[in-house]
């Protein structure tokens, strides 16, 4: 028998019924066996087997139906996991529902049950147990109602949705309860029916909802507290020397402990007895406030030591209050370690805009941007740009990426196990940990969008990545593309800059305007840097010219390479530019003796020597100085240098014998 281990000594109250199930024992009852049924009867409606229905365990519901009855049993699991009975529901079937179908009679044992029992089962999850396995699929919550169900079990259906229930299949021969209650039922009128539930949910509500808790409450159960009463005689008649450790924290704030009214108060806030505690968080938890605004609730009406505690351990096990609290606070941010060389490390993301999707790589070290457009997401396309950005920057030590399916595929792992690649993944959900590519994300869209009309998609894309590499990154100061070619290409506002080249080249150019220009065959003259006791030039003749200023010179059987510093033309060659200067009209030179030469202070005039006509010594290459007459005066005028454009070479000495 089901109940018989909640029903005590039922071994020798059922005795005289076994006796009529012995085999060819005779069919007898007799009053002993009438009294052994009623005993049975009433040992199973006392106490020790029905349970009081609690909100916090589990519901479990069910339902059979005879020819002539419906009937359903309420149970609940205690702690050892055994299944007590909390109601028990019947009725007879009216003259129309017993002829309904042995389906229809079942689908209506369900709906009666769920019906009666309504004020146990709305808004809270139970589990409906049946013995007529059809009905798992017409009323199972993730089913669809079939096409060719009657519109009674349609309807009934629609019923059964208000509620949140998981139906499940019994056997026959283990659904006894509900069996015995339907071929037994009770004629009772729904009215008394409801009378029964009340009296028993009467019993099953929420303590709290006999608050609130008035002073008087307070008051008579402080006579009851022994703490409380304790520190009560405490205040009358004084405060012992020595203090147990259970009233410590009273005695730490005795000086704002007083007595209004049969209560003890701390300041405004009256200090409540242990067997209202319980029934004071409740209330105040009813609307799951949270702790914060639970703590400040309190500190204004009610007080006793280690409340904060209290109201905190029931926040915190309170199931609804964890199912809908908020994240906790973000973590700070944890950068990636910065790597030591471009290309150590790649970040890989996908964009998509406008039905185009991008694949994205970016180097953490330089922040350098590459894009890639694709047809598509697979791995092989992905593994083809990948193979394309590795062919040009080479391969980097690791991959970061987030959990998409390219990237957690057997082949995408195969390939970086391949290439010596670190393949790290970011956790789901959480696309700040690629943060360095998802903000080029962001960018590659923004740019996308804001493409003028008559620019296409490609032509913007180009334009985005090229501007990205040549501007500077807030993190490392400078642009991508300066720390990856070690140099900064040029860009439209390059021109803006001045080209120090092209003025060094051209200085260069004029520099090397006034250069002496030999060619194959000239007589030159070679500085003798070979030995110092020979003469100081040594004539020879231009053989060739290996550069700009370098040339081979050939003197005697011999040949050097000379430095055009180290050369001159040779004397044959200065005679003919000789003669070219005396065909070509020189400037008048004017040479002038002075009529009178002062004699020195110490020698008389008359012996001081005549002073010959100024005759400048020239030298080859050296400026005329034009002789001036001797100032008697003592401030001799400084003579002017005249500017080199203004500068007149001097005839030779043998033009000026001639002259």
């Amino acid at each position: 028998m089901f109940y018989s281990r909640f029903v005590p000594s039922i071994s020798d109250v059922l005795q005289p019924l076994r006796q009529l199930l012995v085999k060819d024992a005779p069919w007898d009852w007799s009053s002993e066996c009438q009294e052994s049924f009623e005993k049975v009867k009433n040992l199973m409606a006392d106490a020790p087997i029905l349970a009081h229905f609690d909100i916090n365990r589990k519901v479990i519901v069910e339902c059979d139906a005879s020819p002539y009855g419906l009937g359903a049993c309420l149970l609940q699991e205690d702690d050892t996991g055994s299944r007590r009975p909390v109601c028990f529901v019947s009725r007879a079937l009216s003259s129309a529902e017993s002829h309904y179908s042995q389906i229809e009679r079942e689908a209506l044992a369900i709906v009666f049950a769920v019906k009666r029992l309504h004020m146990y089962l709305y808004g809270r999850p139970f589990v409906l147990r049946t013995d007529h396995k059809p009905l798992l699929r017409i009323f199972g919550p993730h089913s669809d109602m079939p096409a060719t169900a009657v519109s009674r079990l349609q309807r009934w259906a629609g019923i059964l949705s208000e509620y949140e229930y998981q139906i499940e299949h019994i056997s026959g021969t283990a659904n006894v309860i509900a069996d015995c209650l339907s071929r037994l039922p009770l004629k009772l009128s729904e009215q008394q029916e409801a009378t029964v539930v009340n009296a028993v949910l009467q019993h099953a509500r929420d303590p709290c909802e006999s608050l609130p808790v008035s002073a008087a409450d307070v008051a008579a159960a402080s006579k009851d507290d022994a703490i409380i009463s304790r520190i009560m005689q405490y205040l009358q008649f004084g405060w012992p020397a020595d203090t147990p450790d259970d009233l410590q924290a009273y005695r730490r704030c005795r000086n704002e402990l007083t007595i209004e009214s049969g209560c003890l108060v701390r300041g405004h806030r009256t200090v409540i007895p242990v067997q209202l505690r319980r029934a004071l968080l409740q209330e105040l938890h009813s609307v799951h406030l949270g702790i914060v605004r639970m703590k400040s609730v309190a500190r204004s009406f009610f007080w006793w030591p280690g409340i904060d505690d209290d109201i905190k351990h029931l926040a915190t096990s309170c199931r609804q209050c964890q199912d809908t609290a908020n994240a906790p606070p973000k973590e700070a941010p944890h950068p990636w370690i910065y790597p030591s060389e471009p290309f150590e490390r790649v970040h890989v993301d996908f964009a998509e805009h406008d039905g185009q999707h991008y694949f994205l790589l970016v180097d953490a070290y330089s922040k350098w941007l590459s894009v890639y457009k694709m047809s598509s997401t697979t791995t092989h396309q992905t593994l083809e740009c990948l193979l394309l950005f590795l062919s040009t920057y080479g391969i980097p030590k690791t991959l970061v990426s987030d959990n998409g399916p390219q990237f957690t595929s057997h082949l995408f792992r195969q390939f970086c196990l391949e290439n010596g690649i670190s393949h790290k993944c970011t956790p789901p959900y959480h696309p700040a940990s690629n943060g360095q590519v998802e903000r080029c994300v962001q960018e590659l869209k923004k740019a996308l969008r804001t493409r003028p009309d008559n620019v296409s998609a490609g032509t913007q894309l180009h334009r985005f990545v090229f501007a990205y590499r040549n501007t500077p990154h807030s993190t490392t100061q400078v642009t991508p593309a300066s720390l990856v070619f070690k140099k900064s290409p040029n860009v439209k506002f390059s021109l803006l800059k001045p080209n120090f080249s092209s003025s060094q080249r051209q200085r260069q150019t004029t520099a090397s305007s006034t250069k002496r220009d030999y060619t194959p065959g000239d007589a030159v003259a070679v500085l003798n840097t070979r030995n110092g006791n020979g003469p100081k030039w040594i004539h020879g003749t231009i053989a060739e010219r290996l550069g700009p200023l370098s040339y081979i010179v050939r003197t005697g059987e011999q040949t050097r390479h000379v430095h055009s510093d180290h050369l001159r033309m040779a004397e044959s060659e200065r005679e003919e530019e000789t003669e070219q200067i005396e065909m070509q009209p020189q400037p008048a030179v004017e040479f002038r003796q002075p009529s009178t030469v002062p004699a020195p202070v110490s020698a008389p005039a008359e012996h001081a020597p005549a002073v010959p006509a100024v005759e400048p010594a020239f030298e080859p290459d050296a400026d005329i100085e034009v002789a001036q007459p001797l100032s008697t005066s003592s401030e001799a005028k400084p003579a002017q240098s005249p500017r080199r454009s203004s500068r007149q070479h001097r005839p030779r000495q043998r033009l000026i014998e001639e002259l």
